[in-house]
């Protein structure tokens, strides 16, 4: 059995750690996993009850660069890394990505790292600039194989200079497997009413304004809910209300949830609005259950789904509002719906992820 060490900065309910709790779902029968997290959250959590001590924590390895910090880091990770002593680490996020492809520079083992999406985005000015003269030197020199979820991220490597060869990179799109358990826990008041959600931390991906303005001129009856780390603050709801002129009560504030599949599945549609993505964890997680998506028209969203067929795009304001009417009609949301179920087995399953990915781990 090929033991294979996963690597995340965060342990939190964002893309990048549910993306390996998946991965375990998927090759936990093949593939001897072991974890390694830069600090504790649920999904480390729940991969400890799974995984018991196979699962560590390195504590302060975290997104922002601290030189000095991150030099005494990278030994510790280096010596955790041979006392696991895996047959390949596959790394997830950028300050894992880091450190596994700076073991490459020392020993000789075999790291293949996923690019959920390139550290730069968001950043401008010398920030840009440095983050980017990183990844190049990483690229260039490090030996390791990419796992892209998007045809995007080589055009967005490729327009700040950035070339990974074909033979050292792989599209695999995110895929995700709901069980039942998932989505049958005791439901609450919430789940008794329509509803439409957008599942996402506050951060500068997100464009939780747009779709609040969007649903407020909508003509859809439901709630809308904002659920993920940072959306029961105080801050950010006060910003909500005040960009809202009619549907104030309407819109609730859940904050980081770990039952997010059983809000998707009893939910209407959903919505994410943001300002950049690659290919997000919730395309697979919403078609696995057929719930209809309204997607931003960036990244990767519109590699494999099409609009009004499978799901809706929207960028501007007046096209959110138009997307969440559109999918305020029942024939539509269920043709939307019909649609995405097919799209899911054909392009998205489970089943499909689990054999490219267990092929990339045996050939490496």
């Amino acid at each position: 059995m090929i033991k294979v060490l996963l690597v995340s900065t965060n342990a939190d309910e964002a893309g990048a750690p549910r993306h390996i709790e998946n991965i375990v779902k998927l090759l936990g029968r093949q593939v001897e996993f072991l974890c390694i997290f830069g600090s504790k959250g649920p999904v480390s959590e729940r991969l400890y009850k799974k995984l018991k001590k196979k699962v560590f924590i390195l504590k302060g390895m975290r997104s922002s660069i601290n030189p000095v910090k991150d030099i005494f880091l990278f030994i510790k990770f280096y010596f955790l890394v041979k006392k696991i002593n895996p047959d390949l680490i596959h790394c997830h996020s950028s300050k894992a990505s880091i450190f596994g492809r700076l073991l490459t520079f020392f020993t000789n083992r075999k790291v293949l790292i996923t690019i959920h999406g390139w550290p730069w985005r968001g950043f401008d000015g010398w920030k840009f600039k440095i983050i980017v003269f990183i990844e190049k030197i990483l690229v260039l020199f490090s030996k390791c194989h990419y796992i892209g979820v998007a045809k995007c991220l080589l055009k967005e490597a490729k327009d700040v200079g950035i070339e990974i060869s074909d033979r050292n990179f792989s599209l695999i799109y995110n895929s995700s497997e709901i069980s039942k358990e998932e989505i049958t826990i005791p439901e609450d008041n919430l789940l008794n009413s329509k509803f439409m959600i957008m599942p996402a931390r506050v951060c500068a991906a997100k464009d939780h304004a747009k779709l609040a303005r969007a649903f407020d001129n909508s003509i859809f009856k439901g709630n809308l809910v904002f659920a993920g780390e940072g959306t029961d603050e105080k801050e950010f709801i006060d910003l909500i209300y005040s960009l809202m002129k009619k549907k104030h009560a309407k819109v609730f504030f859940l904050g980081e949830r770990n039952d997010m599949a059983k809000l998707i599945f009893h939910s209407e549609f959903v919505a994410l609005c943001s300002n950049f993505e690659t290919f997000p964890l919730i395309i697979p997680e919403s078609a696995s259950m057929s719930k209809p998506l309204i997607l931003s028209k960036v990244g990767g969203n519109q590699e494999i789904l099409r609009d009004k067929f499978d799901s809706v795009f929207a960028e501007t304001q007046d096209e959110w509002t138009e997307a969440i009417n559109y999918l305020s009609s029942e024939e539509k949301l269920k043709k939307i719906s019909s649609n995405l179920k097919n799209t899911y087995i054909e392009k998205l399953s489970s089943s499909r992820t689990r054999k490219y990915l267990l092929n990339l781990y045996k050939k490496l």
